[in-house]
């Protein structure tokens, strides 16, 4: 005769009802919608300019009436010739303003004219200006330097960004050179070095205009102008989220790094790893391709001796399972105090205290609800659904009553603990060891 149990559960599967439509996520997946992630930047060649400042000034000619009909007039009351309109460029590329730029080369003028065979701008008045697009100051300059000229009392250049009435960055002193044709360096005064270098202001891609300012008559000529970038160089590099747990084949992850100190000029680093595969050189992303240990490190592109290192432990890739597709009870890992019932297609002689263990079970976000499908035969009892150990974090629980026999399975309704914190996000639950911890009256 069949020995009766007071609690007496034939589990065929579990359905949980998942907050993401079925599917898990990935943990190591890094979400570049949330803000806590840290993007890398990749580099490109606009990123690294030059700090050479051109400081030779052009040659000095001179010319007799017949070759120059300017030279009848005195050289403050050279008359101005027809307005004339800049080459109209196909496209607009980056200017660096590090590796100096030529006057000549202007998007776009208001009142002046050429000079010096075409080498410079010059007839220049009060309120006249050149502009130049897309000038990639990237953090922004610390200083400059303008080659320029003046036979008379010179003027003020004002740097300003987006209009001639824009923000004021910088400023040049234009003194007298003693001919339009003797060209002599000028500093370039840069209005708020500081906010640049401690990285509180970053002035990157801008439309530049130069607003020459002075009195009445013609003030100044300009040959190029060039600027000295604030550079802060990287002194330390450290991983954020370098795995302190082993990954598994198949697994990714973004790797970040901390670069120190935060403001510096030059934030890129290049990834390698020893086995030569498993990292993205540019955006670090680790992919785990085959067991064992793998060192990524992290080097400054500025400075190759600063860097760090990330030891990564990958691990064969273990079975998922899926309780969004449901999952049968004889399928578990291990258990403690039940029996095979139903033909191997259940498990039963369940006492109080007694459970089964699932591994792997790759719950995403989190459940919202589910069912269980069991029988009793005496007055049932509860199931606690518990991670990581039969005493573990109970994320749900379902109420097992009499089905009228032990064979009379019926479906049950698991009541998830808390699911409003999986829905907004405020929990992830995971991959996770689930326990189904049995509980009831003696028998």
């Amino acid at each position: 005769m069949r020995k009766v149990f007071l609690l007496h559960l034939n589990i065929l599967f579990v359905v949980l009802v998942g907050t993401s439509q079925g599917k898990s996520t990935d943990p190591f997946k890094c979400d570049t919608n949330n803000p806590g992630q840290i993007g890398m930047r990749i580099p490109s060649t606009d990123d690294f300019g030059s700090s050479f400042i051109r400081s030779s000034a052009k040659a000095h000619f001179s010319h007799s009436p017949e070759t120059n009909p300017d030279a009848h007039w005195p050289e403050h009351f050279k008359p101005k010739k027809e307005p004339f309109e800049p080459l109209i460029r196909e496209k607009s590329t980056s200017v660096d303003p590090y590796a100096g730029i030529q006057a000549e080369d202007f998007s776009s003028q208001n009142g002046i004219q050429p000079s010096n065979a075409g080498a410079a701008v010059g007839y220049i008045n009060d309120g006249d200006y050149i502009r130049f697009d897309h000038v990639a100051f990237g953090r922004g300059p610390l200083a400059g330097q303008i080659i320029a000229s003046s036979n008379t009392a010179g003027g003020t250049i004002e740097f300003r960004t987006g209009s001639p009435e824009g923000t004021l960055i910088a400023t040049a002193e234009v003194t007298p050179t003693g001919g339009w044709r003797t060209f002599a360096p000028f500093a370039i005064r840069v209005v708020d070095p500081e906010s640049y270098s401690d990285g509180s202001a970053y002035l990157a891609d801008q439309t530049l205009f130069l607003v020459f300012k002075g009195a009445s008559g013609y003030l100044l000529d300009v040959d190029s102008f060039t600027f000295e970038p604030s550079e802060v160089i990287v002194e330390e590099l450290s991983f954020i989220n370098c795995p302190s747990e082993p990954l598994q084949v198949g697994d990714t992850i973004d790797l970040d790094v901390l670069i120190s100190p935060a403001n510096t000029s030059n934030q890129f680093v290049a990834f390698a790893s020893n086995d030569g595969i498993s990292v993205d050189y540019i955006t670090g992303e680790f992919t785990a391709t085959a067991p064992g240990e793998v060192t990524v490190t992290a080097t400054s592109f500025s400075d190759g001796s600063v860097f760090a290192v990330c030891t990564i432990i990958v691990q064969e890739k273990s079975t998922s399972v899926d309780p969004y597709a449901g999952i049968q009870a004889e399928d578990f890992s291990s258990q403690n105090g039940i029996q095979p019932s139903n033909a191997g297609a259940a498990v039963g002689y369940i006492n109080d205290g007694d459970y089964i263990r699932f591994d792997h079970v790759a719950f995403g976000r989190g459940p919202l609800a589910g069912q269980i499908i069991a029988s009793s035969n005496t007055a049932g009892g509860t199931v606690e659904f518990r991670t990581g150990s039969p005493e573990g974090t109970l994320i749900a629980t379902a109420e097992v009553r009499p089905t009228g026999g032990w064979r009379t399975f019926a479906p049950f309704a698991i009541r998830v603990v808390d699911p409003e914190s999986y829905a907004d996000g405020s929990v992830f639950l995971g991959d996770q060891t689930l326990f189904l911890v049995f509980k009831g009256a003696s028998g």
